[in-house]
């Protein structure tokens, strides 16, 4: 209590000059609440104390700490970035942006705000926004392709090979390569002859084919057979 400390003070060894003020508080008459030196810091004899003690009457110091100010969000959905910022502005917040997002909202409305409508914030905290950029795009469509079926028989090869995949209205040349010893019989496109060839083109493609190739082995030239008699020389033709 501030009897009991000013006693305290004024005797040995402190020997100080105690004066004591009261101030309205909520705590009991006489406790003290201040006092001008800070406890542990060193002081010299004779030095003026002061001490403030609660009066008792009740009335407690406003409380400085709870002066902060808050603002209520307001609802942004269906607003514009701009809108938005404006009307945020006017209840002391700040706004943010988040990627935009296709929705089936109209381009450049908001659809979305962090935190909701109704949600308190300290003034100047900030609500982030989401914007539309309207509905999706449907795909593009994509191309249609038709498939040419290769086959090569024994002696050789075709290039490309296999089942090739052609998009609709664009060509395609395939190339024959014999095997050593062997040469290109015929060429067969959806089954029917087109002759020997080195390769074959199919121009505007718009529709599935079947290319066959067939390879035989190529012809060697004879070599010339030998004469079973040797021919006489003039030498060796007998004289009369």
């Amino acid at each position: 209590m501030a009897d009991t400390a000013k006693n305290v003070l004024e005797k040995d060894p402190y020997d100080l000059v105690v004066t004591i003020k009261t101030e309205s508080s909520d705590k009991t008459k006489n406790t003290v609440l201040e006092q001008s030196i800070d406890e542990g810091k060193k002081i010299k004899k004779g030095q003026a104390v002061t001490l403030t003690v609660s009066d008792g009457t009740g009335t407690a110091k406003p409380d400085t700490s709870a002066a902060t100010e808050y603002a209520d969000v307001p609802n942004l959905s269906g607003m514009t970035y701009d809108q938005a910022k404006t009307l945020l502005k006017a209840h002391d917040l700040q706004i943010a942006r988040n990627d935009d997002v296709y929705s089936d909202q109209d381009a450049g409305k908001i659809v979305a705000q962090n935190p909701m409508k109704g949600a308190k914030l300290q003034k100047d905290s900030l609500v982030t926004v989401t914007v539309s950029k309207g509905q999706m795009p449907p795909p593009s469509p994509s191309p249609t392709s038709h498939t040419i079926t290769v086959t090569a028989g024994k002696g050789g090869s075709v290039s490309p090979k296999g089942s090739v995949s052609v998009a609709d209205g664009k060509s395609q040349t395939f190339t024959f390569t014999p095997s050593s010893g062997y040469k290109v019989k015929e060429v067969k496109v959806d089954g029917k002859s087109v002759g020997v060839a080195d390769s074959y083109t199919f121009p505007l493609v718009a529709e599935d084919h079947t290319l066959y190739v067939v390879f035989e082995k190529a012809e060697t030239a004879a070599s010339p057979t030998p004469s079973a008699e040797a021919p006489q020389t003039s030498e060796e033709v007998a004289q009369p």
